[in-house]
């Protein structure tokens, strides 16, 4: 199983159960023997690809409600992933009975699981807003340093939002424009 780690640092394959005796000698050899940070990735990235190609995953989810988002919204209490790819879901005798006795098994103690992205921090819902909304973001990010700056970029907007409909701006912050204050209703009345 690879997780995120810190891979310039010995410690984790040194610590890591499933790191055999050979391999966890193999690596604090090559590792006390670098000095340099950035050669000292290399190594650990080398070791994890190969470590991750010799070895089969396999993880067993039990004792967990787990949330399947199928067309039928079906609830299963386990779940078996082999090299990342979800290979079985259901009760856990049939999970259980489908996994080999190599895969790990991982008690989630009646916690829910369901599908979903890993994404440490994304905005997603934002993504699409500069299409359909005026970009009010100072620099570095935008280029807006004063008030004068937001209500063009809100009048450019404005002239391509239908009548009647809100005109949407983001990314205003009070603090990086030179008069530090936010609009007024007399600057968006402009």
């Amino acid at each position: 199983m690879i997780r995120l780690i810190n891979i310039a640092h010995p410690k984790f394959f040194i610590s890591n159960p499933s790191t055999s005796l050979l391999e966890k000698t193999r690596i604090k050899a090559l590792m006390t023997q670098v000095n340099n940070p950035s050669v000292r990735i290399v190594i650990g990235s080398a070791s994890i690809i190969r470590m991750g190609l010799t070895r089969r995953f396999k993880q067993v989810f039990l004792n967990a409600t787990i949330l399947t988002m199928d067309k039928e919204n079906s609830v299963a209490e386990a779940i078996l992933v082999e090299r990342g790819i979800i290979t079985a879901v259901g009760s856990e005798e049939a999970v259980l009975n489908q996994a080999s006795s190599e895969a790990e098994h991982i008690d989630l103690a009646g916690k829910t699981m369901l599908p979903g992205f890993i994404e440490a921090h994304g905005h997603f819902p934002g993504s699409g807003l500069s299409a359909v909304a005026a970009d009010l973001n100072s620099p570095p990010i935008g280029n807006t340093l004063s008030i004068n700056d937001a209500v063009k970029a809100l009048k450019v907007m404005g002239g391509s939002t239908p009548e009647g409909e809100w005109i949407i701006g983001f990314g205003f912050d009070d603090t990086m424009i030179m008069e530090k204050r936010f609009l007024s209703k007399e600057d968006l009345d402009q």
